[in-house]
């Protein structure tokens, strides 16, 4: 998927909370097995919860720091 702002290629990964802080991780990455913990790669938007967890796809451009979720 293109960047709508700088025309860069996203890419693909997934929002990902629950025990851990909501991040973005990159498309084949894991979590972390660590409850408050971040996985490699990751990057963290806002916090989650334990009983809270959710997933979405989403896109990423690291140039502009843009995430577009899928829903």
């Amino acid at each position: 998927m293109k960047c709508p702002y700088c025309e860069g290629e996203m890419k693909l990964g997934y929002l990902s909370g629950g025990e851990q802080p909501v991040q973005w991780i990159p498309q084949g990455k894991k979590t972390s097995i660590w409850r408050a913990g971040v996985a490699d790669d990751a990057v963290v938007f806002g916090d989650g919860g334990f009983f809270k967890g959710y997933t979405a796809d989403a896109y990423y451009c690291q140039g502009c720091r843009l995430v577009i979720m899928k829903k």
